[in-house]
């Protein structure tokens, strides 16, 4: 009653605006914003010392990777650093988090803003984020000059490759959309982490990787 503005987590026993998953990558509930909230150091928060336990951090794929995922479950992501016990920041912390700064920079247009909860899908080397009626493919692992996405039911209207700006040749065949005549390496000089983004134009994407006749 005091500050009926304040947004309250669900840590606090009393009925939540949002779910808070601390440690624990998860899509939230069916209903309701959440967050999840991840470390560095998966072994121990501020104050440790760095070189032990420099096996157990994240690098900079990792974090990407966290942020798509959370993308496409509708969330978002808090991400903590451990400092030292005088306050200063880890080298390979500062640098690692400077290296997904430039990526999110140059990826913007799909990084920031809020997307549908698991509202499409993507391959078995990418995850999606759908915000409105475009989905962004955040490209893990390269796999070369052809892609295909299965389960859509209805054609993109455009492709670009988000990383370069160029478009990219596309087909559509029962169900499935398959990319063309992509470079032979990752666009990405960052992280070798490319973004596509599939526009369907004035129409929403229709996806269910289980056909119809199936279910």
């Amino acid at each position: 009653s005091l500050q009926p503005d304040i947004l309250i987590n669900d840590r606090s026993l009393v009925e939540e605006d949002f779910r808070t998953c601390e440690d624990n990558l998860v899509f939230g509930p069916l209903v309701g914003d959440w967050e999840a909230c991840l470390r560095f150091s998966h072994t121990a928060f501020g104050g440790v010392d760095h070189p032990a336990t420099l096996p157990f951090k994240d690098n900079a794929h990792d974090i990407v990777k966290y942020m798509s995922v959370c993308q496409y479950g509708g969330g978002n992501l808090v991400y903590n650093i451990a400092p030292n016990a005088d306050g200063g920041i880890d080298p390979y912390e500062k640098e690692t988090l400077e290296t997904v700064g430039k990526w999110m920079h140059k990826h913007a247009e799909a990084v920031y803003g809020p997307t549908k909860r698991g509202g499409c899908g993507a391959n078995g080397i990418s995850t999606s984020a759908q915000r409105g009626n475009k989905v962004y493919l955040y490209n893990w692992i390269w796999g070369g000059t052809f892609a295909r996405i299965n389960g859509y039911k209805n054609a993109p209207k455009s492709v670009r490759c988000l990383t370069n700006g160029e478009s990219v040749d596309f087909r559509y065949e029962n169900g499935v959309i398959y990319f063309d005549n992509l470079p032979a390496k990752s666009p990405d000089d960052i992280l070798n982490f490319a973004v596509f983004e599939m526009d369907f134009g004035n129409e929403k994407p229709i996806y269910n990787l289980v056909p119809a006749n199936m279910i």
